[in-house]
């Protein structure tokens, strides 16, 4: 009996560990759109310029850029060795409608890992319908705010102070609509400043890198951009950020 016992504990304890699959992103429900700058694919223009950067959700929402004029470039610059998408100031990318990324009427989350060091209003994203869907850096001229998320027309939320994401290195930016109520974030902290309602009944396309009217292009770089059709429950946002920092150092 004891040596029974024996040769089964040592069976046991020599049996190879089962290794845990690292987290990825796509193992959140609901991801829409995944685009990174270091693993999507990305069809070339002409030199470094880019017509579309992949999504690797698996959904197929690419961003598109047909127009060399106004194409961002990839292979250029780098975030943690690893490379992003340079948007220049001139440069903006086409998103799909929103109707196809399933945020009509409905709560989301988009999150950014971005880098700049212009003090100017920058948009990250925002609809072909001014005033919806919209992430932007600073409000120099405007107002006082790091990083502002506009869901809908005449609401928005702010966090920070002018400059405080521009300073050169990487920063995470997101804004998120739960339960109808707005609210945005930069580095892991939320906002107080929160609005409602703000779910959005636009249905067209966005933009990657400026405002609706070709407005306040992104003078940096986009390293990830993730869109879930739903807010995130905090274990799945710590998750998340805490794999960006693992990819990005941010």
């Amino acid at each position: 009996m004891i040596a029974n016992l024996t040769r089964s504990l040592v069976t046991n304890l020599s049996a190879p560990l089962i290794k845990r699959p690292a987290f990825e992103p796509t193992d959140i429900a609901n991801l829409e759109m995944w685009l990174s700058g270091d693993r999507s694919p990305v069809i070339f223009d002409v030199g470094n310029d880019i017509s579309q950067w992949s999504d690797i959700s698996g959904n197929g929402n690419h961003a598109t850029q047909p127009f060399a004029v106004s194409q961002p470039s990839k292979g250029t610059t780098t975030l943690n060795g690893k490379d992003v998408i340079r948007f220049d100031g001139t440069n903006f990318m086409n998103l799909p409608t929103a109707t196809t990324l399933n945020i009509v009427n409905s709560d989301y989350e988009m999150i950014f890992v971005f880098r700049s060091s212009s003090g100017a209003i920058q948009f990250l994203t925002g609809s072909s319908t001014s005033g919806n869907y919209e992430l932007h850096i600073n409000l120099t001229g405007f107002g006082n705010a790091a990083l502002r998320f506009i869901p809908t027309p005449t609401k928005f939320s702010d966090i920070g102070s002018n400059g405080d994401l521009t300073d050169g290195i990487g920063h995470i930016g997101s804004g998120r609509v739960d339960n109808n109520v707005s609210t945005v974030r930069a580095d892991r902290v939320d906002s107080l400043d929160t609005e409602t309602p703000a779910r959005s009944g636009v249905t067209g396309i966005s933009f990657l890198g400026q405002r609706a009217g070709t407005f306040f292009r992104l003078v940096g770089d986009i390293a990830d951009v993730f869109l879930f059709s739903r807010s995130l429950i905090s274990s799945e946002r710590t998750s998340l950020e805490n794999f960006i920092n693992s990819e990005w150092a941010v």
